[in-house]
């Protein structure tokens, strides 16, 4: 595999059928031929948002097992006979059991293949080919059609640069070629490659 491949819709499937069956990113980097920091880069990149948290105030109830089916009354004060999901007044809830889940730091990053992903009151991720796919070519499609400036705005833009002109030169000018060879603007590719007094 060459270095910074884009991944097809059909790697992209064999990702998301493996992760739905709860597989590493070893094993699916296996079987779509990528490397497995690919495989990972793709999913923390490419996810998106299932649902939001089901507790949508700082309560209590953030993070625990039992949010859906809850019924608890009367914690704040034994004359309340509200349901205390979701209230902001409960301080203190006896029957609590905290969801443990750090799906989020480590791989797999999202809920594919997660047994309580139906009950689980944080906010979800899931991984899916065809929707990674059109965010992917989305992407490349916005990143080819150059910088939305004026040549005003980019000729301040060079002024504020914290870079060198040799800095500039040196790592940032092939850049700064193509993106002023689009907008027409000669004398700039001159002062970036070095060849503007």
């Amino acid at each position: 595999m060459g270095k910074f491949k884009q991944l097809s819709l059909c790697e992209r499937t064999i990702i998301e059928t493996y992760l739905n069956d709860g597989k590493t990113a070893t094993f699916i980097a296996e079987k779509a031929k990528v490397n497995k920091s690919s495989i990972i880069r793709e999913i923390r990149k490419n996810r998106i948002k299932r649902r939001e948290s089901l507790c949508k105030i700082q309560c209590i109830c953030i993070g625990c097992m039992k949010y859906n089916e809850c019924k608890v009354k009367s914690l704040c004060t034994s004359s309340c006979k509200c349901n205390c999901k979701g209230c902001s007044k409960a301080k203190d809830c006896p029957h609590k059991e905290l969801y443990d889940c750090n799906i989020y730091e480590s791989f797999p990053y999202v809920c594919n293949s997660c047994p309580k992903k139906d009950i689980c009151p944080k906010e979800q991720f899931e991984y899916d080919a065809m929707m990674a796919n059109q965010i992917s070519e989305k992407i490349r499609r916005e990143s080819r059609q150059g910088i939305d400036m004026t040549q005003e705005e980019f000729d301040a833009m060079l002024r504020e640069t914290p870079y060198t002109e040799l800095e500039l030169r040196d790592s940032y000018g092939a850049v700064f070629q193509l993106v002023t060879a689009a907008k027409g603007a000669e004398d700039n590719v001159g002062f970036i490659m070095g060849k503007h007094a």
